[in-house]
This record gives structure tokens, C-alpha cells and sequence, in this order.
């Protein structure tokens, strides 16, 4: 079947038309990207206002396109838009009890209603449950990977919730359902999708750190024993960097990506290369501080792990992975040295999917397009 996908970041949006098919690797036929008007100073609302606006232009285009109608779509949304947080529900009866699936959804839904009652005060209206997750099972210490009915005396689950407004979710909702007549949109946080094809895609490594640099955010999740265990999140990411940029050089945005693209290609000329270097290193020194300070927070109570895997826009992925190269990271390392860095491309997940659109590979989308076909083939995922 045809599935849409949808990518709503905090620095552009993505679409992509994905054929799948059970018990085959998804197959992405069409993918369109916009960046969103780079705002002279970040504003909650009016991103989300550039966001819908730019997300019905790119449904418009799909649609003059001539492309299918979808069976389902999928809509997967950056952090900046939603509130997300993983739950250790840890057990111990005084007596050895049945477990099943029944008695732990019950305990999953009373830890929903916790996780809601909790964050109740950060949303003004009603919200919407978009991750309900279970990660893990464990029964007297044990992980299991099939739930069956035992007798145990202890039982620990970790779940991943993520919700959204209903004010948010509705906005999107008619900026895509409205344009294809009918309702069979599911919504998602891109966090958990990303954590869950990064651990399948390298599955040796169960304790690793996720770097997802966006537009205007930066998010750091920690990952152990291959469950998310926590992330957090800062506000600088690539639009930082461009608008830095933009101050020194007093140039468009369009002139400034495409001296990135030289300057990658190692093609700018000595004095415009050290110009572009020493605003690129003022930035850096802002982002590396506030990546340091919650590192520090995360690392109070154990050392991170020490994989780290990058995700951002490969215009500037060389310039990031410059970053953390030089940064000294063995106060929060679990080895006291800096970690070992990797940036994930599309490479890398191509043996999970196919691209067969006239565009090259967005990461972001393929990560999207693989997890959507794990999930609607194994719908308990």
C-alpha cells in the first residue's frame, strides 16, 4: 500500500510517498523537502504558523504532482512540538504472581495516567497521545522479548509516552487530512522512530548516546542497555549557525548555504575560508557550552555511554562532527576519554529500504520510511 510520510522538524519539513509492502523493504518513490523562513529571532509561534504554512504548500505540490492518494499517512513530529518522557515501572510482590499482557497493560495505563497528570500544567488545553511504547520487559531481572503468562516475583516495564496539544495536533491534522478527504493519519514523536532504527541499525551497540541536531533545537538522548532511558533538549541547532553567519557576512541565506557547499568542497577562497572559520568557531563555542552543561546534567548519576551517533543535515554535518571532535568530553565519558563519533547517513540505513525518487536519499525520511514499515508489520511494535 501507499503510505505518506511526513517529517515536521524544527528547522523544515519533508515529505515522502512510500510503497509498502509486507514482508518487503519499503520502497520511497517521491521525497520533497522546504526549509522554513529563517526567523531573525526564534518565536515558538510563529515557527509552528511558518510550519503549517509551508506543510500545506508541500501537500499542494504533492497533490498537482499527481501522485496517489495514500492509504495511510504518517506524520512524525520534532521534540520542539511535543512532550515526551520514558517510564521504569519496577514491581517486586510479596507473593510470586501471574504475569501477563493484560495485567501489564493495566500497569501501563495507570503510569499513562500518571505521565499525563504530571505534565498537566505544561499544556494549557487538552492532549493528544501520540507514543505509547513499550521497550522493555523484564521479569526477575531477566528481559524477555515475548509476553506470555509466568509466575514471578518481580516485574520492571519501560515505556516511552509522548503527547502533544490537541490545539497543535488539529492544526496539522486539517493542513493534510483536509487535502486528501479522509482521516488515517497517525501521528508520531520523531525521537522515538530514530532511537528505535538506530539501535536495529547498529545492533551490537546497546549503550549509545543520539545526537539529532535540528533548526532551531539540539536533542540528546541516552540510550542503555537498548532501552531510551532519557533526552533533553537546547535551543541551538543549524539556524543558530546560519544566522550567525548571516550577521558577519550581512548576506541572504541562500548565499550562505551555498558558501557551506563550497567551503565543504574545499573550493572557498583563503581569505573567505578564514572569515567563514572564525564565525563558524564563534558559534561553535556557544553550542558546545550548552551541549557541555546538559551532558552534565545527564552524567550526575552515571558516566554516557561512549558511542555517539549524529544526525543533522549533511551541509553542515561536517562542521558539527568538527565540533565534538574538539571537544573534550572525558569528564562525562563512561571510559574518561572523548567518545567515538559517528554521523548517520542514508548509507547507512539502504539495506533496510529502497530509494527509487529522482532525489538523493534525506536521512531523515529514510529512518521514517524504515520505521513505519517495522511498525505496521509488527502492529505490537
Amino acid at each position: 500500500m501507499y503510505v505518506l510520510l511526513i517529517d515536521i522538524g524544527s528547522g523544515s519539513v519533508g515529505l515522502a510517498l512510500t510503497l509498502i509492502t509486507r514482508g518487503a523493504a519499503p520502497v520511497v518513490q517521491f521525497a520533497i523537502r522546504q526549509e522554513l523562513p529563517l526567523q531573525k529571532k526564534p518565536n515558538a509561534s510563529r515557527l509552528l504558523y511558518m510550519t503549517i504554512k509551508v506543510l500545506r504548500a508541500l501537500v499542494l505540490q504533492y497533490q498537482i504532482g499527481g501522485h496517489p492518494n495514500p492509504s495511510e499517512i504518517h506524520c512524525y513530529l520534532s521534540s520542539h512540538l511535543a512532550i515526551s518522557q520514558t517510564r521504569v515501572i519496577n514491581l517486586q510482590f510479596d507473593e510470586p504472581r501471574v504475569v501477563n499482557r493484560s495485567l501489564i497493560d493495566t500497569i501501563i495505563d495507570s503510569e499513562l495516567n500518571l505521565f499525563k497528570a504530571e505534565n498537566r500544567h505544561q499544556y494549557k488545553g487538552q492532549t493528544v497521545l501520540i507514543d505509547n511504547k513499550l521497550m522493555s520487559v523484564k521479569l526477575n531481572g531477566y528481559s524477555i522479548s515475548e509476553i506470555d503468562s509466568r509466575r514471578v516475583g518481580e516485574l520492571e516495564l519501560a515505556v516511552f509516552f509522548s503527547m502533544i496539544t490537541i490545539d497543535i495536533e488539529s492544526e496539522i491534522r486539517h493542513a493534510i487530512v483536509d487535502s486528501f478527504h479522509h482521516a488515517n493519519l497517525k501521528t508520531h514523536s520523531f525521537l522515538f522512530a530514530n532511537f528505535a532504527v538506530t539501535r536495529d541499525t547498529f545492533k551490537d551497540i546497546k549503550d549509545f548516546v543520539l545526537m539529532d541536531i535540528g533548526g532551531e533545537i539540539s536533542d540528546l538522548s541516552i540510550v542503555r542497555d537498548g532501552v531510551l532511558e532519557s533526552s533533553s533538549s537546547f535551543p541551538l541547532g543549524k539556524n543558530g549557525l546560519i544566522r550567525t553567519l548571516i550577521r558577519a557576512a550581512g548576506d541572504e541565506r541562500q548565499i550562505i548555504d551555498s558558501f557551506l557547499n563550497i567551503y565543504n568542497a574545499d573550493q572557498l577562497s583563503a581569505d573567505s575560508k578564514k572569515l567563514l572559520e572564525l564565525n563558524l568557531a564563534l558559534f561553535g563555542k556557544d553550542w558546545t557550552d550548552q551541549l557541555m552543561s546538559t551532558m552534565h546534567s545527564f552524567s550526575k548519576h552515571q558516566r554516557l555511554p561512549q558511542n555517539f551517533y549524529l544526525l543533522v543535515d549533511k551541509d553542515v554535518a561536517g562542521v558539527f562532527l568538527s565540533y565534538l571532535s574538539a571537544l573534550d568530553m572525558s569528564s562525562v565519558s563512561i571510559l574518561n576519554k572523548n567518545p567515538n563519533l559517528a554521523a548517520v547517513t542514508e548509507t547507512d540505513l539502504r539495506r533496510f529500504y529502497d530509494n527509487k525518487s529522482e532525489t538523493s536519499g534525506d536521512v531523515f525520511l529514510s529512518i521514517e520510511a524504515v520505521f513505519t514499515n517495522k511498525m505496521l508489520d509488527n502492529p505490537n511494535f
